[in-house]
């Protein structure tokens, strides 16, 4: 289908080194001589309403102010942006328990895609040699999926070493994050002389990475990052602050969470709600089993 060309189109010219106007100009010219021309016959509408809908994808990323650009995109993507957060507002979350959502799978989405951007940054020099990525599973495996898609359409189809981690730091309260942790684990790759990048769902109170930190730095790795999907600076105990801030090359944020426990996307109580396409506050009767 065209709309998939065009999606594709988009994302090799975002994430193959063009700049976000370059592609937004590529895109807005394409799609008028497409008109001019009519050579899309019956699909032209539905190429349209894909070019102008990634152009201002584009434009809105690459301005604080994209509506000098072009008003009329801007106008329709405020429509779009108003009617997909109606729709977010009337969808029935009480059956899964949530009682709002913080993030939706766009504001996600975004997220992911500027962890990645800030990623190459730092390892685009290197061409990636000697990276090694570690998703800590299971609730960051989402995130890491997705994240390494984006980060692997930077390397021009390279290869990238991906292995991972496991820790178990939650005690018999699973809405409480224990320091105790009690099994770190490393699977997949040799880490030794490596940047190592640990993939997490959210760092709270920080003991599961300090654990990881010191795992990795005690197996010989050479530099080790992290890049969350979540922080939840509330939650950070100054112990575990002082450590990361010492261990920690460089720290990679998607997003700032809420004081709230939250599930969705990789998140979960009790192995619940993990499929979750975007993530919200779990409902206290949720947790306290009344519902």
């Amino acid at each position: 289908m065209l709309s998939r060309d065009a999606i594709k189109t988009c994302e090799s010219l975002r994430y193959s080194g063009y700049s976000d106007s370059e592609s937004a100009v590529y895109l807005w010219v394409s799609w008028l001589v497409s008109c001019i021309l009519g050579v899309y016959d019956f699909k032209v509408s539905l190429l349209r309403y894909t070019y102008v809908f990634l152009v201002f994808n584009s434009l809105n990323q690459s301005s604080k102010n994209p509506s000098k650009f072009f008003p009329f995109i801007y106008a329709l993507r405020v429509k779009h942006t108003q009617q997909h957060h109606n729709n977010m507002d009337d969808f029935d979350i009480d059956d899964i328990d949530v009682s709002r959502v913080l993030y939706d799978s766009r504001a996600i989405d975004d997220a992911t895609r500027r962890v990645a951007e800030q990623m190459d940054l730092e390892f685009r020099g290197s061409e990636y040699e000697n990276v090694a990525f570690l998703p800590c599973m299971t609730g960051a495996m989402f995130f890491a999926t997705h994240l390494l898609h984006c980060v692997r359409t930077f390397t021009r189809g390279g290869g990238l070493e991906v292995g991972s981690c496991f820790a178990t730091s939650y005690a018999d309260d699973a809405t409480v994050a224990s320091d105790v942790v009690t099994e770190v684990h490393v699977k997949g790759v040799d880490v030794r002389g490596k940047k190592v990048v640990v993939i997490e769902d959210i760092v709270d109170t920080g003991g599961t990475l300090v654990a990881l930190c010191e795992k990795l730095k005690s197996a010989g790795a050479e530099e080790v990052h992290c890049a969350t999907l979540l922080n939840k600076k509330a939650r950070r105990k100054k112990e575990h602050a002082e450590k990361l801030e010492k261990m920690l090359d460089r720290t990679y944020v998607g997003l700032e969470c809420e004081d709230e426990f939250v599930v969705g996307y990789g998140l979960d109580y009790k192995g619940k709600y993990r499929c979750l396409p975007y993530i919200g506050v779990l409902k206290e009767d949720a947790i306290n089993g009344t519902l």
